[in-house]
């Protein structure tokens, strides 16, 4: 999504597995958007690339997703500490954010902070499934994280998302009934939301 244009769908890429980490360091969304401001007004020449070389980031991710899985991954690996260094280097990032992410990296992985930063989450690239140590390392370092204080837990994306499918209504069902329960039927996100209330991502 670019400010100004309609946004642009990414087409189908390769299944990916991240660790959702949290700080448990709230954040300051706002501040956080005026600190980056203020630092653009003061600094465009510096800044401006900086911002520019994030946009860059991201159409070379779109790019990659059209590769093969394991060119895809290698690359998102790479990009990945790419950006975190970037968004450091616009004082988005956070002690805790810099642990995780140096913990993560003891393991092989690659880590990066989640939304405006400043605290919030991080989001680590797991090994492919492929792997043979893939488990094994996402084990060893789950339990360190936990062992630092910072909760975790496993994040796919990549697959089927919402789809419309047909539905007929058998003769004993009522058309409010079967409405109104699915409407009252929690999403996926906030039921995971009810059992992990401290991930305020």
């Amino acid at each position: 999504f670019t400010r100004g244009s309609a946004p642009v769908p990414l087409p189908p890429f390769h299944h990916l597995s991240f660790l959702l980490t949290h700080t448990r360091v709230p954040r300051d969304t706002r501040r956080l958007v005026e600190h980056v401001r203020s630092l653009t007004e003061e600094y465009p020449a510096i800044i401006h690339p900086i911002l520019d070389a994030i946009h860059a980031i991201s159409q070379r991710c779109e790019r990659a997703s059209t590769t093969s899985p394991e060119e895809f991954h290698a690359c998102l690996e790479k990009l990945i500490d790419m950006n975190q260094a970037l968004l450091n280097a616009l004082g988005t990032g956070h002690p805790a954010l810099d642990r995780i992410v140096a913990l993560t990296t003891s393991f092989g992985c690659h880590s990066k902070l989640t939304g405006a930063g400043g605290g919030g989450c991080s989001l680590t690239l797991l090994p492919p499934s492929h792997d043979k140590d893939a488990s094994s390392t996402e084990a060893a370092m789950h339990k360190a994280l936990e062992e630092q204080g910072f909760p975790s837990w496993q994040v796919d994306i990549a697959g089927p998302g919402v789809r419309a499918m047909p539905y007929t209504l058998r003769e004993e069902e009522d058309d409010d009934a079967v409405l109104s329960s699915l409407l009252t039927t929690p999403p996926a996100s906030t039921a995971w939301r009810s059992l992990h209330p401290e991930a305020n991502v």
